[in-house]
């Protein structure tokens, strides 16, 4: 079942109507797990990331039903990444104080083995522990076309099962919600006007969910002609064309997330990075990621990132940053 809420600017009615929707699922006595999506150490106003808003509207609502129900907020930042500065950067450190609930590095927490396709996978304990409530934000993905509430359960893993999960082939104020992450991105992808990823497709064959689904709540029909969204094969930054593929993992992807901004507090670092982009945004250069990257090759130089890229370099004597991700020390050396 998803439910459609459109309540203007009041998102805290459209929680209390989504929590009523699905009260009969929610065990509070066992306290709640809210996943957000703090991936990568940036603003969440850059749109990658769970808005503030939400989050603390959830917990107020939850706390209306019961004022003293156990909260915690987690999340398993991008493999590579400074879970710490993530939090801090993003602004949860200081809204998870304001809101007195626990934030905590999945990374750090107790985790299970369970048996799957591919052998075994660790979850976090706490997911089994507490009535659980995954809260993405919905992006376009460079590795699987869009980022929703399935790719949001990504999150959870370790980091080198995350690292793992790519070379396996990783396929105005509404809020979605549900019981089921399948449906939900399916209806997500209706609104989006998008191709289906192939990880929709794969979850359908093996029965994570139908497409029979109930849908409840406002018309999307209204909706769904006000947005188009169309992937991009490439980035580009003047004459510099990015690559990206399902089988490059977050940090690979995000050394390039922004080519025109650096840390402020390494001026050397900065510089000379500015200096060595600059002159392939004028020569012209394909940068690639990910192990069997697919591009399409227009300019003379070809950049690989990371380890993953080591064998197609050496093959066709392209340059090759190595690491898991590449430090930036290593990128302002070979580049």
């Amino acid at each position: 079942m998803v439910l459609i809420t459109e309540e203007g600017k009041d998102i805290k009615k459209s929680l209390r109507k989504i929590i009523e929707t699905f009260e009969e699922k929610l065990d509070f006595s066992k306290g709640f797990f809210l996943k957000t999506n703090i991936v990568f150490p940036v603003s969440e106003k850059s749109g990658l990331l769970t808005r503030h808003k939400v989050v603390k509207g959830l917990i107020e609502v939850l706390r209306e039903k019961d004022s003293g129900v156990e909260i915690v907020l987690a999340e398993g930042t991008a493999a590579g990444s400074n879970p710490e500065e993530n939090f801090r950067i993003s602004g949860y450190s200081r809204l998870a104080k304001k809101l007195g609930v626990d934030l905590l590095n999945l990374n750090e927490v107790e985790h299970v083995k369970l048996k799957w396709k591919y052998g075994t996978i660790q979850l976090p304990k706490l997911a089994f522990e507490k009535t659980y409530i995954n809260l993405p934000i919905l992006k376009a993905s460079s590795a699987a076309g869009i980022s929703g509430a399935m790719k949001n359960q990504k999150g959870l893993l370790t980091p080198n099962m995350k690292k793992g999960f790519h070379k396996l082939d990783l396929h105005e104020p509404i809020l979605i919600s549900g019981n089921n992450t399948y449906e939900i991105d399916t209806l997500a992808i209706k609104l989006l006007g998008t191709n289906e990823p192939d990880y929709i497709k794969i979850s359908r064959d093996i029965g994570v969910g139908t497409d029979d689904y109930i849908s409840l709540g406002n018309d999307i029909g209204n909706i769904k002609s006000n947005f188009k969204y169309k992937p991009e094969e490439f980035k580009k930054f003047f004459r510099i064309r990015l690559w990206s593929n399902p089988r490059a993992c977050s940090m690979c992807r995000f050394l390039f997330h922004d080519i025109t901004r650096f840390p402020p507090n390494n001026l050397r670092y900065t510089i000379g990075m500015y200096i060595k982009l600059l002159k392939y945004a004028f020569t012209g250069a394909e940068i690639v990621f990910g192990s069997d990257p697919e591009f399409k090759r227009k300019h003379t130089k070809v950049i690989c990132i990371g380890n993953c890229t080591k064998k197609l370099a050496k093959e066709n004597s392209y340059v090759n940053i190595p690491g898991c991700p590449p430090t930036k020390e290593e990128m302002l050396k070979y580049l």
